[in-house]
């Protein structure tokens, strides 16, 4: 389990700080930096639209991304957190029954991502015309996938906490 953690790690650190900041700092549209749906926590449909319209002739390049790495990378950083949640766990004295499914936290923002690509990708295809149904629905996703996202970085920084507070407890 070491290993593949330690694998995954560096997987999602390349991810994190090389791959996704060099494609998506690509997207500039004569010389202004245009964002993504996907790095918004919501948008109305007019922010999609907007945002889109920002984007212009690299809606195709925007499309491939999220065809690719954006279908990468999540199952990238969900495998990882779902790995450090359960280290995190195991061997754990609490009487929460529930926690054991915090692992899947990460999993649900996967899920969640995979919606927000359809989304998008969907909107892409159909733009100029986006539905609205379609754009409330790619936002909530998109907001869930961060509420997830979220949810599991801080699980982990508080189990990795308490495990640190217990390990350096005198037993007595």
């Amino acid at each position: 389990m070491r290993y593949s953690l330690v694998l995954m790690a560096v997987l999602d650190m390349v991810f994190m700080f090389f791959l996704v900041p060099a494609v998506y700092g690509q997207f500039t549209n004569g010389g202004q930096l245009c964002k993504t749906l996907d790095t918004l926590f919501m948008y109305t449909p007019e922010e999609a639209r907007e945002t889109l319209a920002c984007l212009g002739p690299l809606l195709g390049r925007y499309r491939l991304v999220e065809l690719s790495l954006d279908l990468v990378y999540p199952v990238v950083y969900s495998l990882f957190l779902s790995m450090v949640l359960t280290a995190l766990l195991r061997n754990t004295p609490l009487d929460q029954k529930l926690l054991r499914y915090l692992p899947l936290l990460p999993i649900l923002a996967w899920f969640s991502d995979l919606l927000e690509n359809l989304g998008i990708v969907t909107m892409i295809s159909l733009y100029p015309e986006i539905p609205r149904p379609l754009a409330a629905a790619a936002s909530l996703c998109t907001s869930m996938k961060w509420i997830f996202v979220g949810l599991s970085v801080a699980s982990s920084i508080i189990f990795s906490v308490y495990k640190l507070v217990i390990k350096r407890k005198p037993q007595l």
